[in-house]
């Protein structure tokens, strides 16, 4: 199952939010997720990479209890938590440590259902028109 945050339900709203690769997957589970750092929403390349650590927010509305919440860094996880609710509010403070980083959430629910986000990626250079070339962005990985 595929989501994508977009501003309208029409079909150029929808359009511009993969565009923008706001969006997130699951493994058929209607689970919804908000990740965000620094306030830039799941997807987003950010050029410029904050000097001081930034707020990396995580909230999730399961359809069964969380078993597992990862944060992972270039494919590494390197946060994990196991709330055991079907809701989840994670704000931690989030350096980038190397460019260019991308970062992205894996949750797994108890009932086997996952649920993972659009990486955010940091120091990424960003064409005139605003978008990141496909060859620009780093391979997100994704895998299990």
């Amino acid at each position: 199952l595929a989501a994508v945050y977009a501003e309208g339900l029409d079909t150029e709203s929808l359009f511009a939010g993969l565009r923008a690769r706001h969006t997130y997957g699951t493994t058929g589970a209607k689970i919804l997720v908000d990740f965000r750092i620094a306030g830039a929403l799941m997807g987003s390349v950010l050029s410029k990479v904050p000097a001081t650590p930034v707020p990396l927010r995580l909230e999730v509305e399961g359809t069964a209890p969380v078993e597992t919440v990862e944060i992972l860094v270039n494919n590494v996880v390197t946060y994990a938590s196991a709330p055991g609710l079907p809701q989840v509010h994670l704000e931690i403070p989030f350096e980038v440590k190397q460019v260019p980083t991308w970062v992205y959430a894996r949750i797994v629910q108890i009932d086997g259902h996952m649920a993972w986000t659009s990486p955010i990626w940091f120091g990424v250079k960003v064409g005139a028109s605003g978008e990141a070339g496909a060859d620009a962005l780093p391979p997100a990985g994704g895998g299990h």
